[in-house]
């Protein structure tokens, strides 16, 4: 046995002891752990089985399973084995590649990390319709990945020719598997965050009506939390912390930064759970990335399934209560500060009038005005697929020369919608990442039912549509409607207003060690055509706003059609068509099944579609009061959070609910995070935390 975390546990080792501890005959070495057979529940109550798993002596609250038989219970194919080579060397492989681990010196190494996780699991049947895998295509250099899991005091063991790994550890390791899974109320309960019933099934009475955590869970937990944001966080370019965890690591940042930090870590690491989740809170701060990350989400969400608990009500009342650290009010002032958000909504809700409205649907509408179409929609949901493509259809049979697709006010979303979208508008098939972890650069490449015919075939390659395509941004346009603009500069595609809200990291969910939910910005970035960073967002070719000399901005110009139309002819370098009587006619043919009250609730109030059931059931009536006049305006369409670029003035960003991996699909790492998670509202986060 290897020297692990050195805890005095008397009390807890002699309750662990009568749990159904395997019985070694007189004079038998005692080996050092439990073995017990426990329930597993695979994705609901109803399916479960067993699994054995062991309890180590010095660490009595976390379950040791086989590495293998995880494996093979999350992943789609079950060839997985393993196979000694000595000296406490072993290699697991199967159908997706192989990886080695040394249980001597705690390392875990693999030639090609992604492609070891990019499969499909058993929830590959949901991948809609309208989406497909396509490669997941190398591009340049192939870099191995390797792990040293003694940095985080973790230990692999290895028991009679059998590979051990603590439970929460497989978990996040695999977690682009979309299987995760955790030990509660001594069973393991295997979730799907994405499809089904998530972890509602579980049942967290004990876990939030107990403030005190065990001494071993609490390092335990600290120490994979550092594991995670330390080799699985993508780290975003613009959290506070950044600098310092990309040279050091999490756990010398928070000792060596500042006091607030170095006291955020005893709270961390704190046997109290209030306190705990306090500093959570805390260090969602010094996380904080615009949006996907949000470390208190499940906690918060479980104030609304147990209103009479103690821990959630009393978490959720500090941190309606409580303002950031003094050394964080600086980057939140930077971040955080309106921007103009209310003046453009207002400038839309005005310009998009039934006069230029040619049709709305409930998530979206098309306008023309003279040669140019828009169409526009506040969030990338699966709904609006049918619409765009009928405003494309309607703008082909009007003979428009322009069509733009408005991101002005989107937030985000399924990103699996936005590869349909610009497949179509920049006739391109995939995203572009970065690995954290690393540093592979990936083309994942997607097929999708271009013609929504409901099949994905040979008739798809012939849809095609000969406009001008332009795409209208802005600060509020975050991370899936960061993705377009990006990939439209990268294809030569115009694009017009304002600096974008940026967004670049995939979003993860994840389980904590001893159960409740969390997000974060997940290890795959998108990046441009050059290889270069996002996050903070992209230029515009073509400025649509003025700054006031009370340093607020103009957006006049932004719904400006006359002049989006010009700015686009002269980058496309062609002539405007003067059709705006033909167009005005055709418009007043169709207008009657406008909903005016419908147009309105659409662009004013914009947002209701991005905020999913799971979020609003955890925002409430006591979260919307604390938050501010500046994020009120957006709670629901995620935009009021700004950032800064270093060579721009600031800009706002949305703190979306948003998923910038691609679509709700299983499989691919990106083509497959996403659009369940588009359930997930960060804003209503952004709402719970009080700021000054």
């Amino acid at each position: 046995m290897k020297k692990r975390i050195s805890i005095a546990l008397v009390s807890i080792l002699a309750a662990s002891a009568s749990l159904g501890a395997t019985a070694y005959a007189e004079g038998e070495a005692d080996p050092g752990y439990t073995e017990k057979e426990l329930t597993a529940y695979y994705y609901n109550a109803e399916d479960t089985g067993t699994i054995k798993a062991l309890f180590f002596d010095d660490l009595p609250s976390v379950p040791y399973v086989s590495a293998v038989d995880y494996i093979n219970t999350v992943f789609l194919n079950k060839d997985y084995t393993s196979e000694e080579s000595g000296d406490g060397v072993y290699t697991i492989s199967g159908a997706t590649g192989s990886f080695v681990v040394d249980t001597v010196n705690d390392t875990v190494h693999f030639d090609d990390y992604e492609k070891f996780v990019t499969l499909r699991t058993e929830r590959e049947d949901k991948l809609p319709e309208y989406l497909g895998f396509g490669d997941f295509e190398l591009v340049g250099e192939l870099h191995p990945t390797d792990i040293d899991l003694s940095a985080y005091n973790i230990d692999i063991q290895s028991i009679d020719g059998e590979l051990y790994f603590p439970l929460p550890l497989l978990s996040d390791m695999f977690a682009y598997s979309f299987c995760e899974a955790v030990y509660i109320n001594d069973s393991v309960c295997f979730i799907d965050p994405f499809y089904g019933v998530g972890d509602s099934y579980i049942d967290y009475t004990d876990f939030v009506n107990s403030s005190e955590r065990s001494e071993d869970m609490a390092v335990y937990a600290y120490n994979e939390l550092c594991f995670i944001v330390d080799n699985f966080y993508g780290n975003p370019s613009r959290t506070v912390l950044h600098d310092n965890i990309e040279e050091k690591g999490l756990d010398r940042t928070l000792s060596e930064t500042s006091e607030y930090t170095a006291e955020l870590k005893e709270m961390l690491l704190s046997t109290d759970r209030i306190e705990y989740y306090k500093g959570l809170y805390y260090l969602d701060s010094y996380l904080y990335d615009g949006g996907h990350t949000f470390l208190t989400y499940g906690i918060t969400t479980m104030n609304a399934l147990y209103p009479e608990a103690v821990v959630p009500a009393e978490v959720l009342d500090y941190i309606q209560s409580t303002v950031s650290y003094p050394e964080v009010d600086p980057f939140f002032v930077t971040y955080s500060k309106s921007n103009g958000s209310q003046g453009m909504n207002e400038c839309k809700a005005a310009t998009f009038t039934d006069d230029i409205i040619v049709k709305e649907w409930e998530n979206c509408f098309y306008s023309e005005y003279g040669d140019t179409g828009i169409f526009s929609f506040d969030s990338f949901s699966s709904e609006i697929l049918q619409p765009f493509h009928e405003s494309l259809e309607l703008a082909k049979e009007h003979g428009i020369k322009n069509y733009v697709l408005d991101l002005s006010t989107n937030s985000g979303g399924d990103s699996g919608v936005a590869c349909c979208i610009f497949n179509i508008i920049l006739n391109r098939d995939y995203i572009t990442y970065v690995s954290h972890i690393s540093g592979n650069v990936y083309h994942d490449h997607a097929r999708t039912d271009k013609n929504l015919d409901g099949v994905i075939d040979e008739k798809d390659d012939k849809v095609s549509y000969d406009f001008n395509f332009a795409v209208l941004a802005s600060h509020i346009s975050f991370s899936s409607a960061n993705m377009i603009p990006v990939f439209a500069k990268d294809e030569g595609i115009v694009l017009l207003g304002e600096h974008t809200g940026g967004g670049s990291c995939c979003l993860f969910t994840m389980l904590y060690p001893e159960g409740g939910k969390f997000s974060c910005s997940g290890d795959l970035s998108v990046i441009d055509a050059n290889g270069d960073d996002v996050d903070l967002g992209v230029e515009p070719d073509y400025v649509l706003y003025s700054d006031n000399e009370d340093g607020s901005r103009d957006y006049s110009d932004m719904y400006d059609f006359a002049k989006i139309s010009a700015d686009i002819h002269e980058y496309y370098g062609d002539t405007i068509e003067d059709n705006s009587d033909d167009s005005t006619e055709s418009i007043a043919d169709e207008n009657t099944e406008i909903d005016t009250d419908e147009s309105t609730e659409s662009v004013a109030d914009e947002n209701t579609e991005s905020v999913a059931d799971e979020s609003t059931e955890s925002v409430t009536d006591e979260s919307t009061e604390s938050v501010t006049d500046e994020s009120t305006e957006s709670v629901a369409d995620e935009s009021t959070e700004s950032v800064t670029d270093e060579s721009t003035d600031p800009v706002t960003v949305s703190p979306a609910a948003d998923t910038p991996v691609s679509s709700p699909v299983t499989g691919n790492l990106n083509i497959s995070v996403i659009a369940a998670f588009a359930a997930l509202s960060l804003a209503s986060a952004i709402a719970l935390r009080k700021r000054k």
